[in-house]
């Protein structure tokens, strides 16, 4: 199982785990606890939206722009 995550985890702070859960890491223990808070966030809105109907996923070059909004906020740059 270690393997299959090794390249996911390395992309994101929270990954699922089929039949077993979820995974998240953080620099400290808070932060690991925030990414967890985040995924069941987005779980219970995709829930919500699902129940709607179709989801319908934001564009690639929207969530690029979406991500940069993010950077700038955070005063995050590219190294």
């Amino acid at each position: 199982m270690a393997a299959s995550i090794h390249k996911p985890i390395l992309q994101s702070n929270a990954v699922l785990l089929s039949h077993h859960g979820s995974l998240t890491v953080g620099r400290t223990l808070e932060e690991a606890l925030i990414a967890l808070e985040r995924m069941e966030h987005t779980a219970y809105t995709y829930f919500i939206a699902k129940s709607f109907g179709k989801v319908i996923p934001i564009p690639a070059n929207e969530m690029e722009r979406l991500h940069e909004i993010r950077k700038r906020f955070r005063g995050e740059t590219d190294l």
